[in-house]
């Protein structure tokens, strides 16, 4: 409100005093710019005005469009975070029991193969110390 009563206040005086500093400055500067202008350089500053005018009146709207954009981004990557952890636990669980069932065949595989083994019978026990490794003196 403070800027549309300064705006105001700024035409009426460039309206009263045409001559002065402040009319020179609101009245011809722009009169001779215009005067300059082409066709297609109005054209484009009425479109720029446009949607500047545009922009303020949707401002609000698209900042809380953005807001719950990252808002949505941010609800997505946690999904994808939580997903992946429970992918990756229930691979484990589903692997877990698959190596133990894998494990125990492993050892029961060995044993059946321990116990298949030809055992070779071990010689006696000697307990006289005469028998001890012959050394031969000549």
């Amino acid at each position: 409100m403070l800027a549309l009563e300064l705006l105001v206040l700024l035409m009426v005086g460039a309206k009263l005093a045409p001559d002065s500093i402040l009319g020179r400055w609101l009245i011809r500067a722009p009169a001779e710019v215009l005067g300059r202008m082409t066709l297609r350089g109005v054209l484009l500053a009425v479109l720029g005005f446009v949607f500047l005018l545009a922009f303020l009146a949707a401002g609000p709207e698209m900042i809380a469009l953005f807001g719950l954009a990252d808002l949505s981004l941010l609800a997505d990557v946690a999904a994808l975070v939580l997903l992946t952890g429970v992918s990756a636990r229930f691979e484990t669980a589903r692997t877990l029991p698959m190596r133990a069932v894998r494990r125990a065949g492993v050892v029961l595989r060995r044993a059946r193969r321990r116990r298949t083994r030809v055992m070779r019978p071990r010689p006696p026990a000697r307990d006289d110390p005469a028998s001890g490794p012959a050394w031969a003196f000549a």
